[in-house]
């Protein structure tokens, strides 16, 4: 009896135990950054699809970025996973400047 319940109880206990990596986040900030931003697209997604690698989201990115012409990044961006890919959605933009 005693080793009836052990058993699913170091099975709880060890679950906790293991912490796998789900990703790295570039930048993130509490409130807007003190930037200028030049919205290049208002909505813009991309996706990468296929076998899984860890430059997935990347990937993603990339694509959305490409079509959008003059972005250099992504802000208010949210992603889900479909079938065998991720998708990224979110606003393209470049970074103000004054000879651009």
């Amino acid at each position: 009896m005693i080793r009836t319940f052990a058993v699913p109880v170091l099975a709880m206990l060890c679950s906790g135990c293991v912490t796998y990596q789900r990703g790295v986040i570039d930048a993130a900030a509490p409130e807007p950054l003190p930037l200028d931003w030049v919205t290049v697209a208002e909505h813009v997604e991309g996706r990468s699809c296929g076998k899984w690698q860890e430059r997935q989201y990347e990937l993603a990115v990339e694509d959305a970025l490409a079509r959008a012409p003059g972005a250099e990044a992504m802000t208010d961006v949210r992603y889900r996973f479909e079938n065998l890919c991720i998708v990224v959605h979110g606003r393209a933009v470049r970074i103000g400047r004054e000879n651009h």
